[in-house]
């Protein structure tokens, strides 16, 4: 299990994250990439400056807590929970187990607000209401008991990017469910007009979009002359 992580004070950039956690001292530990190959633990201090990473050697999904100074890192793949120090020396390896304690354990990992002292640390996207589009976090933000908040970790134009992909895909995804729906509900209603009228259409209809597909297929499905004289 020693071999699956890999320490470093090197850090080339910041990146959105998946879930955090922060200690008593303050000390933030992001989790990035998760569910991809080769994840990263990123180690802030409380002033938002890089102090190290881990890399995990695997392809799954990873979260992070911390025990005093020394940081759980949970495999989920594999089922392993590894205690390593500050230095990426391993000191512990043991199995995640399936009980009622653990699962309740995991919705403390999952949470997006964790409370240091007075403190409160918040994950968040960045980016209002578009952030209901994509699935990482772009900040962290603390709040003192007076209200006053303090961005500690901002990255949230990465997050950007990939909400200006991803909302045209999903309006792209929200036109095909809406068409297919319209199209199975005017089909129904052109096959009552065909028994009704002997028509798809009843006297005074307007053909719209939709209606020019369904003409469409059903000539295709009509039997051309050629078929006829080969019967």
């Amino acid at each position: 299990m020693e071999n699956r992580i890999s320490f470093s004070t090197y850090n080339a950039k910041k990146r959105p994250f998946s879930n955090f956690d922060v200690s008593e001292e303050g000390m933030i530990a992001l989790v990035s990439e998760s569910g991809t190959v080769n994840p990263v633990i990123y180690v802030y201090d409380r002033e938002g400056k890089f102090q190290y990473k881990y890399t995990v050697d695997t392809d799954g999904v990873i979260y992070a807590e911390w025990e005093g100074e020394d940081l759980w890192i949970y495999i989920v793949r594999g089922d392993h929970a590894v205690l390593v120090d500050n230095k990426g020396t391993v000191l512990k390896v043991e199995s995640i187990l399936n009980t009622p304690n653990n699962t309740s354990h995991w919705s403390n990992v999952w949470k997006k607000k964790k409370a240091v002292g007075d403190e409160t640390y918040a994950a968040k996207t960045g980016l209002g209401v578009l952030g209901l589009v994509v699935n990482e976090y772009g900040q962290i933000v603390v709040t003192n008991t007076s209200g006053e908040a303090q961005v500690l970790y901002d990255v949230s134009s990465a997050l950007w990017k990939k909400a200006l992909i991803t909302i045209p895909l999903i309006a792209l995804l929200i036109f095909v469910v809406v068409s297919v729906i319209i199209l199975v509900v005017k089909n129904a209603t052109r096959y009552q007009n065909k028994i009704h009228f002997g028509s798809p259409y009843r006297e005074g209809d307007k053909k719209n979009f939709y209606d020019r597909i369904l003409d469409t297929l059903e000539k295709k499905e009509e039997p051309s002359e050629t078929d006829d004289e080969n019967f």
